[in-house]
């Protein structure tokens, strides 16, 4: 899934995110999971 939006703080995570390890397709191989996030307006 695609998401738009704007990191307000944390882009720490956000890297770590980016940088785990993939297996086949991309896919990462640990799961990664999103536990808390938030809408601003």
């Amino acid at each position: 899934h695609t998401i738009f939006g704007e990191v307000a703080e944390g882009y720490d995570v956000v890297e770590k995110i980016e940088n785990c390890q993939v297996g086949a397709s991309d896919k990462p191989a640990a799961e990664q999971k999103i536990i808390k996030a938030y809408v601003e307006e």
